[in-house]
């Protein structure tokens, strides 16, 4: 999916499935209020944002765990040699 989701458009994306150009006038469109970001988005006229969705899978995944509030177990961290970029001498 290369191509801006706006209908008849074939410009390349920019951001949230559109081209430049249709990203700029959705955003005006939210900045003066004249359409909503929600509104947008059910109309597929803007794909929604990953922060979002991230946010509701997070809210998702909680709401069905049984652990919730306790902490993670702390990983143990192993050390590892550095890479030298000395030549050898034959």
């Amino acid at each position: 999916m290369n191509r801006c989701v706006y209908p008849k458009c074939v410009e390349r994306i920019r951001g949230r499935g559109l081209c430049n150009a249709h990203y700029k006038q959705a955003n005006r469109l939210i900045k003066a209020g004249k359409a909503s970001e929600a509104d947008l988005v059910k109309r597929g006229l803007l794909l929604p944002s990953k922060k979002a969705k991230a946010e509701t899978d997070a809210k998702a995944f909680l709401k069905g765990s049984a652990v919730v509030g306790k902490k993670a177990s702390k990983v143990k961290r192993t050390k590892t040699k550095k890479k030298t970029n000395r030549r050898r001498s034959a």
